[in-house]
């Protein structure tokens, strides 16, 4: 192994280390729980439960970040069990860039190993989650770089308009 290879081998396992502790934290677990409960009501309601939470002032501080996270909490919470499963099971693999670049292709012609449903499987609940969250963070992207970059990760599929927006 060269010490390009191993300095990736540590970095993955550092960076998997620190999102696995996040998703089994106590604190992440009861969200994933108090989502799933929010969410299960029509989204008449959980609209109008989120547009009473206070955001402090325009600042968009942490109770701001806390939406974003109950939210893609939310989108995720019914396959929850399935990520943390594949999310435990994925091993650090030096891929080459043809694999890569094969990857890539496949995903975007929809023929992925993503743990991401494809557009067509998402039930109402989770499309209203995404558009909800498309409206709220805006052009605030840069506050999903103050999450979980796991969560993040499992909770917004490529083809949301969302993520088409930063790439752009």
């Amino acid at each position: 192994m060269s010490h390009e290879q191993l300095v990736d081998f540590v970095t993955w396992n550092r960076w998997r280390s620190k999102n696995l502790s996040y998703l089994l934290d106590k604190r992440t677990v009861r969200l994933v729980s108090g989502a799933s409960l929010i969410f299960s009501a029509p989204k008449v309601q959980w609209v109008n439960l989120f547009e009473r939470l206070n955001i402090s002032g325009g600042t968009r501080g942490d109770d701001y970040r806390e939406k974003i996270e109950l939210l893609l909490l939310g989108f995720i919470a019914k396959r929850w069990s399935c990520l943390l499963e594949y999310f435990m099971s994925v091993s650090y693999d030096s891929i080459s860039t043809t694999k890569q670049y094969n990857e890539i292709c496949n995903l975007l012609i929809g023929r992925s190993q993503s743990p991401h449903p494809k557009e067509e499987e998402l039930d109402l609940k989770e499309n209203g989650i995404l558009e909800y969250l498309n409206v709220l963070v805006g052009s605030d992207l840069h506050q999903l770089w103050k999450l979980s970059p796991v969560l993040a990760a499992f909770a917004i599929p490529s083809w949301v308009t969302l993520v088409q927006t930063v790439s752009e």
